[in-house]
């Protein structure tokens, strides 16, 4: 699928109309930073799919993805939103069309087949060790035919990336160095794609970084400080936009084209 900027476009819309929906904490965020910059894309692709693959009463559950899909998806239907980081449930008014929940991903204590659609957005990879049984427990859950959808990045050249500090909670850690996430390289991803059960792949859409490296640059422009944490603010959040509209080519592409960051789109339909 083709991201253009149009779509893009659209996606802030739709994020924009869900503010009034939110608690006041978020309200001004959501206005000057409603989405970072690979949120374009993910969010712009399942955003498609949505009408085709969800009934006006399907029953969704969110793993721990951006709070903001879970207030538009809650306009039509029921959704449990999860994560690990109790914190989170700041970011959820709650309603009857939308819950939170405290929930692990590798342990989710919903019973088998419950939901109709369950999806993961840029989650799984900050998993150590834990791809395979994150997902597979979201099939678990997944009613026979009903939809999973994830995304997280790759590369043309498998990496782990470990941090001095912390950024969430419950991360690995080892030898004072703290894991932040993988990027899959063709070989690891066909392996984890191979580990999955009872599914097919619909979609699997690659959209690599324009120019080698630019992913890298946005992320030490982010961590880069002044000291003021207002004009901090505003910069990453003209950064976002501004990588938002620029950092991913807007078609897919497979490996041959591979950069050392892309961003991969994966719809799965369970089958038994």
């Amino acid at each position: 699928m083709v991201i253009s900027a149009l779509k893009k476009i659209n996606m802030l819309l739709v994020v924009w109309s869900c503010i009034p929906r939110t608690p006041i904490r978020n309200k001004i965020q959501l206005l000057f930073k409603p989405l970072e910059s690979t949120r374009y894309t993910e969010l712009s692709f399942i955003y498609y799919y949505l009408k085709s693959i969800l009934s006006s009463s399907s029953f969704c559950l969110d793993v721990s993805s951006p709070y903001i899909l879970s207030y538009i998806l809650s306009r039509n239907n029921k959704i449990i939103k999860t994560d690990i980081f109790i914190d989170e449930k700041k970011n959820i008014r709650e309603s009857e069309k939308l819950n939170f929940e405290y929930q692990d991903a590798l342990a989710l204590t919903f019973k088998d087949n419950t939901f109709d659609f369950v999806y993961s957005i840029s989650v799984i990879e900050h998993i150590y060790n834990g791809l395979s049984k994150s997902v597979n427990e979201m099939i678990r859950v997944t009613k026979p035919g009903g939809y999973i959808y994830i995304s997280f990045p790759v590369s043309a050249k498998y990496q782990e990336e470990w941090l001095d500090s912390t950024i969430y909670s419950n991360q690995f850690m080892k030898d004072n160095k703290t894991f932040f996430q993988y990027r899959l390289d063709k070989t690891s991803l066909e392996s984890f794609l191979k580990s999955l059960k009872n599914i097919i792949i619909l979609e699997k859409q690659i959209y690599w970084e324009r120019s080698n490296g630019t992913y890298n640059k946005m992320i030490s422009k982010l961590k880069s400080t002044s000291g003021f944490n207002y004009l901090d603010y505003f910069k990453n959040a003209f950064l976002n936009f501004y990588y938002g509209f620029t950092l991913l080519k807007p078609s897919p592409e497979d490996f041959s084209n591979a950069k050392d960051y892309g961003n991969i789109s994966i719809l799965l339909k369970k089958t038994t």
